[in-house]
Formats: C-alpha cells, sequence, structure tokens
C-alpha cells in the first residue's frame, strides 16, 4: 500500500492555547464560587486574545498577545502566559524562530516569578517548537521534563499532552515508544479534563491510533466525533484541522468526491490566518484531489506551492517532507517507460539526505525507496538494487515496525530481489527466499507481488545452484497467477516453462514433458502475436520439441514442430530451427522427401533471420539432398 503523506511534522495540535488559558480558568473559578466573573487588566487582554485565536482570527490574535506581554508588568505571571500563548501561535504560524525566542522569555519570566504551575505547559509548547525545527535529541529531553514537571504541579492533562509528544518524537527517531497501554492512558486522562476541546482531542489522537492499524472506517467515525466537540467549544482552528484531518482519511480510502466538502476552502482559511503548517498540508491535499480529478499539471503545482512555504517556515522537517511529496509525486507504476526527470530525482535526493541529517531513519528510508521505486521503473536496475538496499538496511538497523511514514520492508526487499533476479546477482536467492517469508508473514500482502516472490524464488534457486529447491515455488506462482483477477496466465505459463527446463535437466523426462503441456495450454489465452503471453508459448513448444526429440519421440517432436513453425509469434530463427528439426525428424523415419521439404522451407526463414551458423547449416544440410 502506498504511504500517505502529511508533511507537517505530526506533533499534536493541542497547546496551551487549545486547552488551558489563564483568563477563562479565572472566570470559570469566579464563577464556580458564586462570585461576578469579571476580567480586568492584563487578564481581559489575554481573554480577547484567546477569543480572536479560536475565532481563526490569528493576525489579530498575534497583536493581542503581544499587547499583553508589553503592557503587562515583569511581576505579573500574565505577562508569562502572554509570552506562552504569543509562542505557541508563532509556533501554530510555522514562525519557529521567532516562537523559540518568545518561549525562552515565558520559561525565565515563569523561573523568576516561582510559576511553577505553568512550566509544564511552557516546557510542552517548547518540545513542540525543538522538533519542528528538527531538534529531536532536544526536544526528546525537554518532553521528558514537561512530563515530569505537570505530574509534580498534579496538572494531568498537559503531562499526558507531553508524554504524546514525546512518543511522536521517539517513533520519528526510530526509537522504542513504549507499550500501547501508555499511549491509550494517555489519551483516557487527556479525555477527563472534560472540556469540549481536550474530549475533542483525545477523540482525534484514538483516532490516529487506529488509523495507523489500518481501521479507517473507526478512525473516521472518531473524527467525526471530535468533530462535534470542536464545534461546541467554537474553536475555529480545531474544527478547521479535525475536517481537513476527515478529509485526508477519506482521500486515503479512495473517496475524494466524499471528501472534497471537509477540504474546501482549507488552502484559503489557513493562508489567512498564516497557519503554513496546516497550509501545506492542505495544499498536498488539494493536489492529491487534483490529480483524483487527472489535473496532473494542477497537481504537480501545488505541490510545488506547498515545498515553497514549506522553505519559508525554514523548518528542516518540512522542507525534507515537501521534498518527499514532489519525490513521490511521480508515480512509477503508472509511467514505468518514462524517462526520470531530473527535478524528480534530484527531490527524492533532497529528502533522503534532509531526513538522514535530522536523524529520521524512517523517513530517510521511504525517501530511498521510492527513489529506488523510480529507477527500478526507468530500467536502471544497479541504481535501482543500490537504493532498495540501503532502504533496507536501514530499517533493518531502526528494526522498529508501525511507524507509518516507514515503507515496508518485506514489498522493498520483494522489489529488491525482483531486481537482483533481473540483474542476475549472485546471493539472490537469499533475498527472494527472506522476502517471500517476510510476505507470507503480513496480512493484507498485494497477491501479485507475494506471486512474483514467489516465482522470483523459483528462478533464482536454480541459478544459485539449486533448481530442485524452487520447484515448488514455481508451482505455487503459476497456480496462484492462474487465480488472480485477472488471471496473469504469462507468468503462470512462465513458470511451467522454467519448471519444465529444470525437470529436462534433471533427467525426469515425464515431468518435464507435463509442465511444458501445462504451459502451452494456457498460451491459448494469447490475444495476439505481440501479447508477450504468446512468446512463452514460441519458448514452450521450443523446449517441449527439444525434450522430444532427445527421447526420440519423433511423431510427436514433429507434431509440436509444425505448431511452432506455424506459429506466428515465432521468429523467423524459431520458425527455421523448427524446420531443421523437422527435417531430422522425417529423416530418423525414413522420409527423404519429408526432410528436404522441411529444408526449402526453412531456408528461406535462416536467411531473413541472418544467422550465418543456422544459414550454413541448411546449406550444408541440402547439399545431401543434390
Amino acid at each position: 500500500m502506498k504511504k500517505r503523506l502529511m508533511i507537517t511534522l505530526g506533533i499534536c495540535a493541542s497547546t496551551a492555547l487549545m486547552l488551558a488559558v489563564p483568563a477563562t480558568i479565572q472566570v470559570a473559578a469566579a464563577e464556580e464560587a458564586g462570585e461576578e466573573a469579571s476580567l480586568t487588566g492584563p487578564a481581559k487582554l489575554l481573554d480577547t486574545a484567546e477569543l480572536l485565536y479560536h475565532g481563526g482570527e490569528w493576525s489579530k490574535a498575534i497583536k493581542a498577545y503581544q499587547k499583553a506581554y508589553n503592557e503587562t508588568p515583569a511581576t505579573s505571571p500574565y505577562k508569562a502566559e502572554a509570552a506562552l500563548g504569543w509562542s505557541s501561535l508563532l509556533w501554530q504560524q510555522g514562525s519557529y524562530r521567532e516562537a523559540a525566542k518568545r518561549i525562552d522569555q515565558a520559561l525565565k519570566l515563569a523561573e523568576e516569578l516561582k510559576f511553577d504551575s505553568a512550566i509544564g505547559r511552557m516546557l510542552l509548547t517548547k518540545g513542540q517548537i525543538e522538533a519542528s525545527r528538527g531538534q529531536l535529541g532536544k526536544a526528546e529531553n525537554t518532553l521528558t521534563i514537561c512530563v515530569k514537571s505537570a505530574r509534580d504541579q498534579g496538572d494531568q492533562a498537559f503531562a499526558s499532552l507531553c508524554s504524546i509528544n514525546k512518543r511522536l518524537v521517539r517513533q520519528l527517531r526510530g526509537r522504542p515508544v513504549g507499550p500501547q497501554s501508555d499511549y491509550q492512558a494517555d489519551i483516557t486522562q487527556l479525555k477527563s479534563a472534560g472540556t469540549p476541546l481536550s474530549v475533542g482531542s483525545s477523540l482525534s489522537r484514538t483516532a490516529g491510533f487506529y488509523e495507523k492499524n489500518g481501521d479507517l472506517d473507526r478512525a473516521l467515525a472518531l473524527l467525526k466525533e471530535a468533530q462535534t466537540h470542536y464545534d461546541r467549544a467554537q474553536s475555529v482552528p480545531a474544527k478547521l484541522r479535525n475536517r481537513m484531518h476527515i478529509a485526508k482519511l477519506l482521500q486515503d480510502q479512495g473517496n475524494h468526491a466524499e471528501a472534497r466538502p471537509y477540504l474546501a476552502g482549507k488552502v484559503a482559511q489557513f493562508q489567512s490566518m498564516n497557519n503554513r503548517p496546516s497550509l501545506i498540508d492542505a495544499l498536498v491535499l488539494t493536489a492529491k484531489d487534483a490529480r483524483a480529478r487527472g489535473q496532473h499539471d494542477e497537481s504537480a503545482r501545488l505541490y510545488a506551492r506547498a515545498l515553497s512555504v514549506a522553505k519559508q517556515t525554514g523548518s528542516p522537517t518540512l522542507i525534507a517532507r515537501g521534498h518527499m511529496a514532489l519525490c513521490e509525486f511521480d508515480n512509477p507504476t503508472q509511467r514505468a517507460s518514462a524517462e526520470l526527470s531530473k527535478s524528480t530525482i534530484s527531490h527524492c535526493q533532497s529528502a533522503a539526505e534532509g531526513f538522514a541529517r535530522l536523524k529520521i531513519p524512517t523517513l530517510a528510508a521511504r525517501s530511498n525507496a521510492q527513489l529506488a521505486k523510480l529507477y527500478h521503473a526507468s530500467g536502471d536496475l544497479n541504481r535501482a538494487s543500490t537504493y532498495y538496499s540501503k532502504a533496507i538496511q536501514t530499517m533493518e538497523t531502526v528494526g522498529v515496525p508501525g511507524t507509518a511514514d516507514a515503507p515496508g520492508i518485506a514489498a522493498t526487499r520483494a522489489n529488491l530481489c525482483q531486481v537482483n533476479m533481473t540483474l542476475e546477482t549472485k546471493g539472490a536467492s537469499f533475498v527472494c527466499k527472506k522476502a517471500l517469508n517476510e510476505l507470507q508473514d503480513k496480512r493484507g500482502v498485494d497477491p501479485a507481488m507475494l506471486i512474483a516472490t514467489q516465482y522470483a524464488v523459483g528462478i533464482t534457486a536454480e541459478r544459485d545452484g539449486n533448481p530442485a529447491n524452487g520447484l515448488e515455488n514455481l508451482k505455487q506462482a503459476a497456480e496462484m497467477a492462474q487465480k488472480l483477477t485477472p488471471p496473469n496466465f504469462r507468468l503462470a505459463a512462465d513458470a511451467h516453462l522454467r519448471r519444465g527446463i529444470i525437470y529436462a535437466r534433471a533427467r525426469k523426462a515425464t515431468e518435464a514433458e507435463q509442465a511444458f503441456q501445462k504451459g502451452l495450454s494456457l498460451t491459448r489465452a494469447a490475444t495476439a502475436p505481440t501479447d508477450p503471453l504468446a512468446e512463452v508459448g514460441v519458448q514452450l513448444r521450443t523446449q517441449l520439441a527439444q525434450l522430444q526429440l532427445r527421447k526420440e519421440d519423433w511423431r510427436n517432436a514433429q507434431s509440436t514442430l509444425r505448431a511452432l513453425v506455424k506459429d506466428p509469434a515465432a521468429s523467423a530463427a524459431s520458425q527455421a530451427w523448427g524446420y531443421n528439426a523437422l527435417a531430422r525428424a522425417a529423416l530418423k523415419q525414413g522420409d527423404k522427401p519429408g526432410a528436404k521439404q522441411a529444408l526449402e522451407a526453412g531456408y528461406p526463414l535462416a536467411k531473413k533471420s541472418g544467422d550465418t551458423d543456422l544459414i550454413k547449416n541448411f546449406e550444408d544440410n541440402l547439399k545431401n539432398f543434390k
């Protein structure tokens, strides 16, 4: 299954702005105590900024946070909160350098004011900024401290958010993320906060769990449930992001028409908010929709724009993902014979190099695997083998299964098997057998890939000196290929051809003839002489005739050879060989006129083939009849 790419880092979007704003908390506490709820001074400035944020008026919200920060005395915790809100919004807009500056100000103020209850929330934002800037090691350390700090202050909701984000960072780094039960416990804790935003966030995170495990229907149901809570919260950014996530899952299911209402207007909305990370994702999804409509040029333009926006943020992760989106834009299964553009190669290489520098091994492997596919499709098999091997080596080194971005190691090794089989690389049978075992251990494997790998195991076993070991694989490949929809008769017939050759070399004539006959029975499905299946039929008849001649089964050999010389798919050389063999069979039965007739019929074909040895053979044999 092709992996779906969201360019943004994937860090949980729930922030201090989403789940806890001091001004709002202050009002709620006052109302619970039966007091009149009113906001003045710094609290009112913060409340104004929060309302603008949730209303989607981010340009005004930025100014409001800035005003709250500038007009609040340094002795007030509200100044630290204003810096936190300002930083968090800058992060969401993709202004990472400025966001880092503001979060450091917030932490410094909190420490000076001994505002310990806010430290956990601030460390969450700091860790998110570091991750977005590609500083994954720093981000993991920050989020580890964040978990402890938030728990020490009894802020379990933010402790859970820190834990979820730490898990995502470790996953990007290709490191173990711990038991799934911990993740579920964090989601449960997040939900227990009881606000519409916290409940919506917990549902969307649970949806992410089902999405990664392939249960897209369940994930969609949870996202739609989350949408009702975001609607109740009247938070424009939360609603927009969740609807875009729904659109993504619908596209992943192939339901592009159903996804369009959820995607409609998102590019313009995120652009108006200067929410560049979300704008990038909206552009990518819109590009995929354009491609689904057949608008290839428009799709390419949107992908290029997404990369351009990523470069504006300065985030090495977003930039690398932008290159990867354009790298994956050229689908080798759709353009198998097309020349690769230099730009496509460049995007793949830039993505692989970028992720390698960021120490995100799964995405580096994915980029190299895609580059290998492109070289494979264009026929540059040596480079394809190099990049498939590089991707596999990275994945084996990481050894962390189940990441959404990682290419399937079984499928990648199966592709390497096909390349090495064609190149006749020494030791290819080991690669192919390992790929087959991995595919057989997986669920939902593409049957065509499994069959091709079975076939390759049979072929490479023979080449590596163990032909008998591959006979069963070739038999299974032939049987499975006939059950495909539509059936792959060419592969099935070719598998029987290979089986027959192996049996013939082992002097098992009966088994060889049966294999050749099975293959020939399948070639009747050929639709034209140019059909590749028809060419396999020529090879089967040639091999069967040779076997019958060795057995001195002259009558059956003549029958096979007559079919060969009449086969419109046979080349002039094949037909000439057939007539020469017919002459031999006729002589062995004492039919000199028949032998001469066969030689005279084949001689023009020998000359047409241009094979000097074959021509001389005919001329020498014909002299014997003068």
